[in-house]
């Protein structure tokens, strides 16, 4: 049992952006518009980015979706990464903090060392 949930832990760190990284950059028709989103993290270490009820980018955002991301950081050092990540679920927020926003949950599914995602592939 204690083996399982090591996978599942090393398996969630892996799909997370790294901690410095504040917001996160894509494009979803090329060249433009670019949309940027400050990152957000719960309490069970899911990160997400909220979406504005309104806005014109949710309804063309789709569960399941694998976009490469530009991952920013707010340390003016710290490289910027783009990652191939996937839109895992979005959750309409009726009420509480976040009321009149949509929740998009997001994981990475390539490493940083994956050859298919480079700085070029998106250009911002």
């Amino acid at each position: 049992m204690k083996s399982f949930q090591t996978k599942i832990a090393k398996q969630q760190m892996r799909a997370l952006p790294p901690a410095h990284c504040h917001s996160v950059e894509f494009v979803l028709d090329a060249p433009h518009p670019i949309y940027q989103f400050k990152l957000w993290r719960s309490e069970c270490n899911c990160v997400f980015l909220l979406v504005k009820d309104s806005s014109e980018v949710l309804p063309q955002l789709k569960i399941g979706s694998i976009l490469p991301m530009k991952y920013l950081s707010g340390e003016p050092l710290a490289p910027m990464e783009i990652r191939k990540t996937e839109i895992k679920n979005i959750i309409n927020e009726r009420k509480g903090r976040f009321e009149g926003h949509h929740r998009v949950e997001l994981a990475i599914v390539a490493s940083e060392n994956d050859a298919s995602v480079q700085s070029s592939a998106l250009t911002v």
